[in-house]
């Protein structure tokens, strides 16, 4: 009985936490992401996925002027600076466990905005996927702010 109790305990412990996702954003106060605002989205060296031009792709997709490339390439006409880091884990085969992108003024390096989700095991999606829903996160909580912040 004991068995069928540590058993059933640990099946409900892996369906809990496996199958947890969250999505957050969060924009600082007076922060312009408007559109015709220049963004630069920074490769990090041991990203083999091409997360960068994904992240790219979004943004040049919402109306955004977007390059990408090394951090020593940033052009200075940057408004934008983005940043992100991705997390892997392996269960049958590897998948995203998390991704945090982050916009931060490029001559301050202070955070503008950031997105982060999170995802178990069970409720994996595509990479491009998760790229979508953090950026569009970012933009839907900046829209949010800017509508609360203009009402009376």
């Amino acid at each position: 009985m004991q068995n069928l109790i540590k058993t059933s305990t640990a099946i409900a412990l892996f369906f809990l936490f496996g199958a947890c996702s969250s999505l957050k954003a969060s924009v600082t106060d007076g922060a312009d992401l408007g559109t015709g605002r220049s963004f630069y989205v920074v490769h990090q060296e041991k990203d083999g996925r091409a997360i960068n031009e994904m992240i790219a792709k979004k943004l040049e997709a919402m109306g955004r002027p977007t390059r990408t490339g090394s951090s020593a390439d940033i052009p200075a006409n940057t408004q934008i600076l983005v940043t992100y880091v991705d997390r892997w884990a392996w269960d049958l085969s590897m998948y995203m466990r998390s991704l945090e992108v982050v916009f931060r003024d490029p001559q301050t390096e202070s955070v503008l905005a950031s997105g982060t989700s999170k995802r178990g095991s069970l409720s994996r999606k595509a990479v491009e996927s998760v790229v979508d829903e953090v950026v569009t996160e970012i933009f839907n909580e900046s829209v949010a702010r800017e509508a609360s912040a203009a009402a009376p």
